[in-house]
């Protein structure tokens, strides 16, 4: 057979193959190659290394491939293998020499049970997928090369992964060298015997956590807050903490500031106030706790369960701190949390039934004449869902509308999308940071217009969140002294 250069995209997915012919490295221009769901796929020729220019390779739903052969050679352009699906229960321990590798996915690999020592010598693999690898263990993945703990040396090779997914995995725990993966994103959803986090990477933006039913200690969150400081020169730094769903999820959970003793009360104990307090240093802050009850002081009657009105609390109160701050020493942040609830917390300067009102502004911001004065807003919502809530993209988008002395009307709108699973209960959203009127407020003033009257009108988006209902709304006002 010769040689052909210019066959770049190969697809045979579906078909009846039951392997491939050894002369396929005849192919040598092939960049694309698919054998998606060809389920009578029993091996693969020893000859694959030899295709040089490839660059994707699928076998997604090979269900019967068992055995991925050794890469007898350096393969340089291959950057996306996709393995989901299929019988393998290992990898060659040739993995190493897919030098180009960015891509792995070994989703729903059942039969896998573990990762060859020289996976760590995947210098350029940026996202590792292990969703649904429920025979895999795990804690060696972490722990151990050959026989003895990982250290930073044997890291060095994994020194551009930022995606790493474990979802569906049956570890209890995450072992402490976690921290030293250089992660951007760690998906942990429906880790249903998850227990606690470990200290977690300082470069971490993004911890889903998603029905994680089991997780009862998440205090080492705290520290991602505190390096969060570290990052203040990046501009675009964010966080993004998705706790969905965690049931066993208090406030005790979160850890403590101080030492405390067994006779100290909860309202004593700010457990949160620190974590909060480094979390407005971020850029931009998502901290979801849908569905976590016992955040909610409605959700059970019992005097030891922790009050809703604390996290609220702490937040309005370091905000203002941070508000006060001056304008050189902070940056623009935005906030989005929620919890479980079903009223305004009673911090709030502000509350209405319903989903818009309106606030008569003090006039001391401008008895100065100065802009510098204009109070920043925190908006607060209690949504319900109805119970054929289904799940999807959901989102809370408030709008808020400056009124002056001389009638004129200019408008804002803060909002925030993301995800939400079914079998939703009451909660209440606080939204920060969305509303940059300082600005405006600041050009204004000189036009000697003075803005005396604002309206706030919240509004829900998003598939299948039409039944959703703001029942009511709060306005926190911020002033920098």
């Amino acid at each position: 057979m010769d040689t052909m250069e210019e066959l770049y995209e190969l697809d045979l997915s579906g078909t009846a193959l039951k392997e491939l012919p050894s002369s396929i490295d005849n192919l040598i221009g092939l960049v694309y190659l698919s054998l998606n769901n060809c389920e009578n796929l029993v091996c693969l020729p020893d000859s694959f290394y030899k295709l040089k220019s490839l660059s994707t390779f699928n076998l997604k739903g090979c269900s019967r491939l068992e055995i991925f052969p050794e890469v007898m050679d350096t393969m340089e352009e291959l950057y996306e293998l996709d393995l989901s699906r299929t019988a393998l229960k290992e990898l060659p321990s040739s993995i190493d020499n897919l030098i180009g590798l960015e891509y792995l996915s070994l989703n729903d690999c059942e039969n896998l049970v573990c990762l060859p020592d020289s996976f760590y010598k995947l210098k350029s693999l940026l996202c590792l997928s292990l969703c649904g690898c429920s025979n895999l263990v795990v804690k060696n993945l972490f722990t151990t090369v050959g026989r003895r703990p990982v250290n930073q040396k044997d890291l060095h090779g994994l020194s551009s992964l930022k995606k790493l997914d474990l979802s569906d995995s049956n570890l209890e725990n995450l072992p402490t060298t976690i921290k030293q993966f250089p992660l951007h994103e760690l998906i942990l959803r429906n880790c249903k015997r998850l227990k606690s986090l470990p200290e977690l990477p300082p470069s971490l933006e993004c911890l889903d956590a998603h029905d994680c039913t089991s997780l009862e200690d998440v205090s080492s969150i705290k520290k991602l807050f505190e390096q969060a400081l570290v990052f203040q020169d990046k501009p675009y730094r964010r966080l993004d903490l998705k706790f969905n769903n965690c049931f066993k999820l208090g406030e005790k959970g979160m850890g403590n500031d101080i030492d405390a003793d067994d006779s100290t009360s909860l309202e004593e104990v700010s457990s949160i106030k620190k974590v909060l307090k480094q979390a407005v240093f971020c850029k931009s802050l998502g901290w979801l706790f849908t569905n976590c009850f016992q955040l909610d002081q409605k959700a059970v009657n019992s005097a030891e369960t922790p009050k809703l009105e604390m996290p609220f609390e702490h937040m309005v109160t370091l905000l203002k701190d941070y508000h006060q701050e001056p304008p050189e020493s902070k940056k623009r942040a935005c906030i989005i949390t929620c919890v479980p609830g079903s009223e305004i917390p009673e911090c709030f300067d502000f509350k209405s039934l319903g989903s818009s009102m309106n606030i008569q502004l003090p006039s001391e911001w401008c008895s100065n004449n100065s802009w510098i004065n204009f109070p920043s807003f925190v908006a607060s919502a209690v949504v319900s869902f109805p119970d054929s809530y289904t799940g999807g993209g959901f989102g809370i988008r408030c709008e808020c509308h400056l009124k002056s002395c001389n009638k004129d009307n200019h408008w804002f709108s803060s909002s925030s999308y993301f995800p939400f699973g079914s079998r939703l209960s009451d909660h209440v959203f606080l939204l920060y940071g969305g509303f940059n009127v300082g600005e405006f407020v600041k050009s204004e003033v000189s036009n000697n217009r003075i803005y005396n009257m604002a309206s706030f009108h919240f509004y829900i988006d998003g598939w299948g969140s039409s039944q959703c209902e703001v029942k009511q709304c709060g306005i926190h006002l911020l002033f920098p002294n």
